[in-house]
């Protein structure tokens, strides 16, 4: 049964029911939402202020999986024969617990559980963290430990607890694996006995404390408080950020404000801006519950009047008591290192970021080692989807210099070439 389907419904009262307890009328001084032309106009003058050109376009769109970087020049295909060897070497992904049973990932408590008890091997090691934000709030994490000189931490997605991103750590066994959750966020084991642990009926609906999600507003304290601590009790040689969907904005604005924090980025469908996200769900309420398809609700008469999406819209930022036009990849991406290489992952049919919005986001990206990764999945779903490819890919991208990964994406004889050389390498070390 699609529960998605089922719950949709659910949520979108909840949303509206949600707003009556909220403070309509409240006396914090908040900024007043722009209108669409001012909008425009601000998206204009950000584009103009770091000369952007947003009307190029380095992709064609023609493959099923492309490679783009500036050391490229051009876009190009990525060789068949690298899917190819990629799937055969990471076959066994398909055995480990999160793949072969998804469905575990609804049991927050049972993930947890499973993360944290010792690895059979004795290689692994998984603990709870937590660190206190300059603004006092706790941000709660697991950390998988390998032995590694190499931190890879995860970002999840708007509304996901971090248990829900269990699969990263299946897909990098050989990293420390670092996951967390955002103020508003995780998951809580509800019991009728403690009335403490009970939750209002949006948290228990939508999976977020409306009270404390703050939008990217001051999420970026979260990501610091977190990676700074994990950092300062274990020296690593590398700390890579691997955001998708909402926190790919988020990593973006922490690692332009923190510049040191991250030694290379990763961002897997990252949003936008907030305004731009809320705008699309407006227009297809149902992609609420399911953002990577369209629903019936696209083409409903109501749905489609601007009226009624400014009307959601409005609903929104009460309930959040956030104006939604205050964050956007363009006031943060400029602001990255210059030298930060940054690899992006987004699917060509990605219907929350649209084409023309990734464009605009790969060139307001100022790093010189950027390269991208286009492919055909829908919003979010390449590590589902293709998690033997995403996993060659990602580890390339973390262990290599910049002008190596790009040489191997698109030399297949290279990439062969250096895979039995890592197999001798592991094969001599007994490992």
């Amino acid at each position: 049964m699609n529960f998605s389907r089922i719950t949709w419904p659910i949520r979108a009262t909840v949303f509206v029911l949600c707003v009556t307890s909220c403070p309509l009328f409240s006396h914090e001084k908040t900024d007043q939402p722009m209108s669409n032309s001012a909008q425009d106009h601000y998206l204009n003058a950000l584009l103009h202020k770091y000369h952007l050109a947003p009307n190029e376009k380095p992709f064609s769109y023609r493959f099923k999986h492309e490679v783009y970087s500036p050391l490229l020049g051009k876009s190009q295909q990525l060789p068949p024969e690298f899917e190819k060897i990629a799937s055969k070497l990471n076959s066994s992904l398909e055995h480990t617990p999160f793949f072969r049973n998804t469905k575990l990932l609804q049991n927050g408590e049972l993930v947890r559980s499973y993360q944290l008890s010792p690895a059979h091997n004795k290689k692994e090691s998984g603990a709870l963290v937590s660190a206190v934000t300059d603004d006092g709030h706790v941000v709660e994490g697991t950390l998988l430990n390998r032995n590694s000189s190499t931190l890879i931490v995860i970002g999840p997605g708007f509304t996901n607890y971090r248990e829900l991103m269990a699969p990263m750590g299946d897909l990098f066994n050989t990293y420390d694996v670092l996951f967390f959750d955002y103020r508003g966020h995780g998951y809580k084991k509800s019991s009728l006995l403690k009335p403490s642990s009970w939750k209002g009926m949006f948290e228990h609906i939508m999976g977020v404390d409306r009270k404390k999600v703050r939008l990217g507003q001051c999420e970026e304290k979260d990501v610091y408080a977190i990676v700074s601590h994990v950092c300062r009790h274990k020296k690593y040689s590398s700390v890579v950020g691997l955001g998708v969907c909402y926190s790919g904005l988020i990593f973006i604005k922490t690692a332009a404000l923190h510049p040191n924090l991250f030694t290379k980025l990763i961002l897997d469908g990252c949003w936008f801006s907030l305004q731009h996200a809320v705008d699309i769900l407006a227009k297809d309420p149902g992609m609420i519950a399911r953002p990577q398809y369209h629903s019936k609700w696209q083409h409903n008469i109501l749905v489609r009047q601007r009226w009624f999406q400014k009307a959601l819209i409005w609903l929104g930022q009460k309930l959040f008591n956030v104006q939604f036009n205050t964050v956007s990849v363009l006031d943060y991406a400029p602001l990255l290192r210059e030298d930060m290489p940054v690899l992006f992952i987004h699917g060509k049919n990605d219907l929350l970021i649209p084409r023309d919005q990734f464009e605009i986001l790969y060139h307001a990206t100022n790093c010189r080692q950027k390269t991208v990764l286009l492919t055909s999945n829908e919003h979010v779903r390449n590590h589902l989807k293709e998690k033997e490819l995403y996993k060659e890919v990602v580890e390339l991208f973390v262990n290599l210099p910049y002008e190596q990964f790009n040489h191997l994406l698109v030399t297949p004889e290279a990439f062969v070439d250096y895979k039995t050389a890592v197999l001798h390498t592991i094969a001599g070390s007994g490992r």
